[in-house]
């Protein structure tokens, strides 16, 4: 499952779109709070917390298996990279992680 935090608003994958994450990013930008986002993937083989440097109590993501820190990388790459994130960059990001983690082999 995969589930994601915007400035305190959460829903799993399966409910978002583009329009709520920029929605609550917009509105953080517009009122200068800082955007953090907390995506939580825990699956058979990849359980990972990964959070935007605007989070309170800001922590690397530390992967143990080679699919976790592929992950990882791509979150580095894609959504840390940004200066302003968008809400497409973070939903392609969303999207990418639902197709890896639906097609990683589960563990015996």
């Amino acid at each position: 499952m995969i589930t994601v935090n915007i400035c305190g608003e959460e829903k799993p994958l399966q409910e978002i779109n583009t329009e709520w994450i920029s929605r609550i990013i917009n509105r953080n930008r517009i009122q200068n709070k800082p955007v953090c986002v907390n995506v939580n993937i825990s699956a058979t083989t990849v359980n990972l917390n990964l959070q935007t440097l605007n989070c309170k109590g800001y922590e690397k993501a530390i992967g143990g298996s080679d699919i976790e820190n592929r992950v990882i990388h791509l979150w580095e790459e894609l959504v840390l990279s940004q200066n302003d994130l968008s809400g497409a960059v973070l939903f392609d990001f969303l999207k990418r992680m639902e197709e890896w983690v639906s097609f990683v082999p589960k563990e015996a």
